[in-house]
């Protein structure tokens, strides 16, 4: 089953708080997500129950990507000096990371956590 939700969506859905939790207990990695809130014990002890129970609402039966946002830092200095220059994809092929990865650094770069804003521009 392919992984549905992205950075945004996931935060809009459980809230700052419970996402950087998410992020640290599980961040780069693929979750399934129970169908039912009496599934998630663990959902609960790392977002809380009320955050635990609106991510299983909203994704609950499916695989969501939860963003390893740790591992960006490590490619910031090749990556910023190009974010006026090239493409996400240009860069991320000349780097050899994910356009992912660009998109998160570009966030960084101008300010902005993940998933607060506007998607970024291709």
């Amino acid at each position: 089953m392919p992984a549905i939700g992205n950075t945004d969506e996931i935060l809009t859905a459980i809230g700052a708080s419970a996402f950087r939790a998410l992020v640290e207990a599980r961040g780069g990695s693929s979750l399934r997500v129970p169908r039912s809130i009496s599934s998630a014990a663990h959902l609960v002890q790392w977002l809380g129950e009320e955050a635990a129970h609106r991510l299983v609402e909203e994704y609950g039966g499916f695989v969501i990507d939860v963003p390893n946002l740790k591992a960006t830092p490590a490619y910031d200095h090749r990556v910023v000096p190009l974010l006026d220059k090239m493409s996400d994809w240009h860069i991320a092929t000349t780097v050899g990371c994910t356009e992912r990865t660009v998109r998160n650094i570009r966030r960084r770069a101008t300010g902005n956590l993940p998933g607060l804003n506007s998607k970024a521009e291709r």
